[in-house]
Formats: structure tokens, C-alpha cells, sequence
């Protein structure tokens, strides 16, 4: 077979024109472009790859004004695009993106994470700062190091910021303790505590074990739970005796008082007053109180 002549096949200039453009946008773009020259190729190296090389510009960019793992939208959602250059061939390499990495990582140091996963990232370095905030930062403190163990009660009207605030001491015990946490949704989890009661007996005695002996226990939205002798008797005050017993640190969110919180669990008959009094004395004795009464939930 004759080969084919290609001598007389014009060069599409529209093409040498595309590439040229991309070629710029590569130069004018500075991280990208370090990137580049720090791989040692040839700009002839970068025109026959091109693609690649456009491929990971659009993959950094995004990366680095990342929208959240949960929205990510790449053609690749949660790995990261290198370049890597030997032997005179570029090669696309995946790996998985920092992110998802962090909240894998993460995952593992909660029993249980019943906070939006775009809190992930919250510190006390991102949350902004008030002097009632400043005052449990430094109790949380003495807790991290092992100074005391007081518990913490943050009180306060609806979102006026405490789930987001103690979201932030969650992660900076997992950081700096390297120890698990149970931030648990009172509300939920109590109800399926008490569904397990009935019908999982086991599950339920081992997840009273866990709630009790995890290094840090969060209950958050204390006082939402539906209010019951089972809940009161079997639940709650089980495992504050033992965490109390143990010197566990707890921190409660609450839109009540604690003088409330005995209140609704008071009922109508004597036992039961005097079983929520001693819910009362119990978390009293071992607790700092904070008010929060403004909105303060946004990043800074």
C-alpha cells in the first residue's frame, strides 16, 4: 500500500492558535505555572501534552477554591490531579484530595458526628470570639490537659450559636487529644436507645457502655429529648453517674436552664420529682455554667 502523502495537508492555524492560547493561560497563571517549570519540561513538552497540562490547571483551580466536599462537581469528585514528567512522557496521576482525606480521618475519631459535615473544619481559630466564649475556651482548656474535668453547660436561646461552638471544642480534642468524641443529637439518639431497649437489649447495654466510657461525650440539644422514665432512668442518669464516677468530661447544649431541665422531668408524682432532682444535683455539682444570648454562628 502506497503511504499517503502528507506534505500537502495544511496545518489548521485555528489549532497552533488553541494551543497557543492555552499555553498563555498556563503562563498567566502563576501557582500553575510554577508548578510547571519545577517539573523541568520543554515548552514543546507542554504543546504535545497540552490537554494534560489544561486538565490540571482546571483541576488545581478548583481544588484551591474548593466549594465543599459535599458539592464537589469535578470530573473526578474528591481526588486530586499531579502531573508527573520522566523519561520524556507526562503522566496524569490521582490521589485522594486532602479534604476528603481530613474526614476520613475524622470519621474515626467520632463515635458519633450528629453536626452538618461543612462543620468539619471548625477550631477555635474559625469560630469568632466573645468573652463568654474566651471563658469556656479556657475551661475546655484545662480539660484537654488534664487539669480538671468540670463539665461544660452552654444555655441559650435558639441559634445563638452553641452547636457550632461546641462543634469547634469537639475537633480541637480530637486534634490535640488524638481521642474519640460522641456528639450525639440528644433527641435522635435517645429515641433509638429507647426503641433498643425493647427490641436489641444488647445493643442497647453496649451503647450505654460506649455513651459512658467514650473520653468525650457531647450532647447537644439536651432537653429536646421526649421525657420518660425509661429515657430519665435508663439512659440519662446512667451514664452521667458513670462519667461523674470516672471524671468523663460531658458538654450539653441546651435552649433551657437547668432548673428547666428538672422541671420537664419532674412529672406528676413524688418518685419522679425526686428522681429528676437528683438529675439536677448531679449535673449542678459537676458543671460550669454559659450563657449564650446573642447570635454569634458564622465563621470569621
Amino acid at each position: 500500500m502506497d503511504k499517503i502523502d502528507l506534505s500537502n495537508f495544511a496545518i489548521d492555524d485555528n489549532f497552533n492558535d488553541y494551543i497557543e492560547k492555552l499555553l498563555n493561560d498556563l503562563r498567566n497563571d502563576p501557582p500553575v505555572y510554577e508548578i510547571i517549570k519545577k517539573m523541568g519540561v520543554t515548552t514543546k513538552c507542554v504543546k504535545e501534552n497540552i490537554s494534560k497540562f489544561s486538565d490540571f490547571q482546571d483541576d488545581f483551580n478548583y481544588c484551591k477554591n474548593c466549594p465543599g466536599i459535599d458539592k464537589c462537581n469535578k470530573k473526578t469528585p474528591y481526588l486530586t490531579m499531579s502531573l508527573s514528567y520522566e523519561n520524556g512522557f507526562v503522566e496524569r496521576n490521582y490521589s485522594p484530595c486532602k479534604k476528603m482525606v481530613e474526614r476520613i480521618e475524622r470519621s474515626k475519631s467520632y463515635l458519633y458526628a450528629d453536626f452538618p459535615n461543612e462543620w468539619d473544619g471548625l477550631t477555635f481559630n474559625t469560630i469568632d470570639r466573645t468573652p463568654m466564649r474566651d471563658r469556656a475556651i479556657i475551661l475546655f482548656n484545662d480539660i484537654i490537659d488534664n487539669k480538671q474535668q468540670k463539665w461544660i453547660y452552654v444555655y441559650g436561646k435558639h441559634a445563638t450559636g452553641k452547636s457550632f461552638f461546641v462543634t469547634a471544642l469537639a475537633n480541637e480534642f480530637v486534634y490535640l487529644r488524638k481521642e474519640q468524641v460522641a456528639y450525639i443529637n440528644v433527641n435522635k439518639r435517645f429515641k433509638e436507645l429507647a426503641d433498643k431497649a425493647f427490641d436489641e437489649k444488647n445493643k442497647f447495654e453496649k451503647t450505654i457502655i460506649n455513651l459512658s466510657v467514650v473520653p468525650l461525650l457531647i450532647m447537644d440539644d439536651f432537653g429536646s429529648e421526649y421525657k420518660s422514665e425509661l429515657v430519665r432512668d435508663q439512659i440519662l442518669i446512667p451514664i452521667l453517674l458513670e462519667r461523674a464516677r470516672n471524671k468523663r468530661p460531658i458538654i450539653f447544649t441546651s435552649q433551657f436552664k437547668l432548673d428547666e431541665i428538672r422541671e420537664l422531668y419532674a412529672g406528676k408524682n413524688k418518685a419522679s420529682a425526686l428522681r429528676a432532682r437528683q438529675l439536677y444535683d448531679l449535673i449542678n455539682e459537676q458543671s460550669a455554667f454559659f450563657s449564650f444570648d446573642s447570635a454569634v454562628s458564622i465563621y470569621k
